[in-house]
């Protein structure tokens, strides 16, 4: 068991290595450091390239059982998606009308409270948003696919963690994230960006897929082991 708890403490590193080199690649990628970016991308601050940028209800709307609208938060946003989970709330078709915000496929959506850096993109979900998920809706000159990885660029996390408030629950505030900075390249070169982000995460994604893969076979490994030696 030893060994194993060392084999997958190795592989557990691999991922994190991975998880940053992402990063580090997105960042390269998107060139929002000022130094590197080229001198026809437009240096600026997400407020000027959004049409709208807020959060959602900062109290407890009326829940009920078994509606098709949910009432989500910053939790719910997962790998690109809101992911609706076993203990997200229903509300009724009339909450729902009451609490929702103008949401529509320019919305990319960021948890900025409690974990800062969820992100999803909004595809139609009838969902109303609770405070720690924050709404961008992308102006004509910003696609929602770039602002997704400039959002993960080390620039803007840095950013954002000198902006970050309290010490068990952090909070981002609306204001800092209306002054993230933000490099925008004409909308061609936004979209070659993010298809050579794809094909560059795609490769790192599968590394990680295998590591994770290998751990979980390593973990039931482990019990079988301890198994067969107690009975």
């Amino acid at each position: 068991t030893q060994q194993i708890q060392e084999f997958i403490a190795k592989k557990e590193r691999l991922i994190e290595l991975l998880e940053e080199q992402k990063k580090t690649f997105i960042s390269n990628s998107i060139k929002n450091d000022g130094i590197s970016t080229p001198s026809h991308w437009r240096l600026s601050k997400l407020k000027f390239a959004i049409t709208k940028l807020g959060d959602g209800l900062h109290s407890t709307p009326e829940y009920t059982d078994n509606a098709d609208f949910y009432f989500i938060n910053g939790n719910n946003l997962i790998n690109g998606e809101i992911t609706i989970t076993d203990t997200t709330r229903s509300i009724s078709e009339q909450e729902y009308n009451k609490h929702k915000k103008n949401l529509n496929e320019s919305t990319v959506l960021y948890s900025i409270n409690g974990t800062i850096g969820n992100i999803a993109f909004y595809k139609g979900e009838k969902v109303a948003l609770g405070k720690s998920a924050a709404y961008i809706n992308c102006s004509k000159i910003l696609l929602p696919e770039f602002l997704f990885f400039v959002l993960q660029s080390k620039m803007v996390l840095d950013y954002y963690g000198q902006e970050v408030t309290g010490t068990t629950i952090f909070n981002l505030g609306l204001q800092s994230l209306k002054n993230t900075p933000i490099s925008i390249p004409p909308l061609e070169e936004q979209s070659v960006v993010i298809s050579d982000i794809k094909k560059g995460l795609s490769k790192l994604d599968k590394a990680i897929e295998k590591a994770q893969f290998e751990i979980e076979k390593a973990k039931e490994y482990q019990e079988s082991l301890i198994t067969q030696v107690v009975t």
